[in-house]
């Protein structure tokens, strides 16, 4: 209707009483710049008159109700039905349930208003994620589009399934609408790209694990010296921009609906003991990647008690996280999905304890050898902790459940499915955070220099 309006043709929506202003002219008229389609009402019996036979004198009082008011909606002139208003042209992100068209009006008496009818009306889609969102204007699209040299039609993914086709255009979209700069837009890309090869879940119980190495974590103002864990978080626009970002573009272009937002942090390589990650996985130091983890759990705390280790001995510090984590691993509500289901496990040292075990002659690949053999849970204790997610451990490993109950069973298949990343500060009780896998959640590594 108000495309032919638009065109020249005079409209008038015919609706009964029953359902109050016609929705198409309440909600959908102002999304496309005409807050004032006219609508003519009817009596709400009417709807019943076309299937009673002998009803035309009730059709045509009906008819004659509504007459003035299509007279008068046919006859007013156009510039009328469009306020002098505020407008926001408005990049559609993908979503299955939205619009269209490639670009959608709000319009308000001033911007504030239609910036409010914005927001409701991408809550109401499922566009927003839950949070205020950026207007993805057609200005603010094409600044985004300008921190990458990639054209904004390439194919970066397919998200899901074949119709979630995240093109740079659409993820460039959905990083505005989380309020991401310019910048952080060859980080969000690399991002997809990782997310969708380490088979993350991002639905309402899998958390999501992501972080940076490279120089982009001083380029960009990555937060590395704050705690990983839910409790106090990664509280920087960049490492929360890119989070939400990410997790919008599985949600609006892939359909998959959630929500938990990525959590993204940085590892802290000035005061890591051991190579980094990324070159550890064969980058180069001077490489800026991103990281992804299909995580089972949020970052669980590796406690030690109230005032931290004792002694800080190598001993005691090796002591402490093998058992908080053999601890994690005995109650799933904690712990989430251990034990040999073909999945990784990430262990976050902190900068106060890595060195302990550094100095102490350990590399990495030790440290990880070490974890192998000494979290390992019996299957006695597993049968009386976990019960049902034996299921679990079954289906991925045929003839688990027939074991003996004095055999241990790792937390993962190979030392080399531990992931040993350093973030967070210096000082602090804890020797850092573990996360468990979820089913088939791999580790997956892509190089944020690839989509500048």
């Amino acid at each position: 209707m108000t495309e032919l309006e638009k065109r020249g043709i005079p409209t008038v929506d015919i609706c009964t009483e029953a359902w109050g202003v016609c929705g198409a002219c309440e909600k959908a008229a102002p999304i496309y710049g005409m807050p004032n389609l006219p609508w003519a009402p009817i009596p709400a019996a009417a709807e019943t008159y076309e299937n009673e036979p002998g009803n035309v004198e009730q059709m045509e009082e009906a008819a004659a109700l509504a007459l003035p008011d299509i007279i008068a909606g046919l006859t007013t002139p156009l510039e009328t039905l469009v306020e002098e208003v505020a407008v926001q042209q408005i990049a559609t992100p993908g979503g299955a349930e939205t619009p269209t068209s490639e670009t959608i009006t709000f319009s308000g008496k001033d911007y504030d208003e239609a910036l409010d009818k914005f927001q409701q009306m991408f809550d109401e889609w499922g566009l927003s994620g839950g949070f205020t969102v950026v207007p993805p204007t057609k200005e603010r699209v094409e600044a985004m589009l300008a921190g990458t040299s990639h054209s904004p039609d390439e194919l970066v993914e397919a998200l899901c399934d074949p119709q979630g086709q995240a093109t740079i255009r659409k993820i460039a979209i959905n990083a505005v609408m989380a309020g991401c700069e310019p910048e952080y837009l060859p980080v969000v890309v690399a991002g997809v790209k990782a997310a969708k090869a380490a088979e993350l879940h991002l639905n309402t119980w899998v958390p999501v694990l992501m972080w940076l190495n490279g120089p982009i974590i001083e380029e960009l103002n990555i937060v590395t010296t704050r705690s990983p864990g839910p409790a106090s978080g990664t509280a920087s626009k960049p490492n929360l921009a890119i989070g939400r970002a990410v997790n919008l573009c599985y949600q609006n272009i892939g359909g998959r609906w959630g929500d938990k937002v990525p959590l993204v942090t940085g590892e802290n390589e000035a005061l890591n003991p051991w190579e980094t990650f990324h070159v550890e996985k064969g980058y180069d130091a001077n490489t800026s990647t991103i990281s992804a983890f299909s995580s089972a759990s949020k970052p669980i705390e590796l406690w030690v008690g109230p005032k931290g280790l004792s002694t800080g001995t190598p001993d005691e510090t090796l002591y402490a996280i093998t058992h908080s984590i053999r601890g994690l691993n005995l109650y799933p509500t904690y712990g989430g999905l251990p034990c040999a289901i073909g999945s990784d496990a990430v262990v976050l040292l902190t900068p106060q304890y890595a060195p302990l075990i550094a100095d102490a002659g350990w590399t990495k690949a030790d440290f990880k050898e070490y974890l192998w053999h000494n979290t390992g849970i019996t299957m006695g204790d597993l049968r009386k902790a976990k019960g049902f997610q034996l299921v679990y451990w079954d289906y991925y490993n045929p003839g688990l459940d027939e074991l003996d109950d004095d055999v241990m069973i790792p937390p993962v298949l190979k030392p080399e499915h531990f992931q040993v990343i350093v973030v967070g500060g210096a000082t602090g009780f804890s020797p850092g955070w573990y996360c468990s896998g979820s089913s088939n959640g791999y580790t997956a590594t892509e190089s944020i220099d690839d989509w500048r």
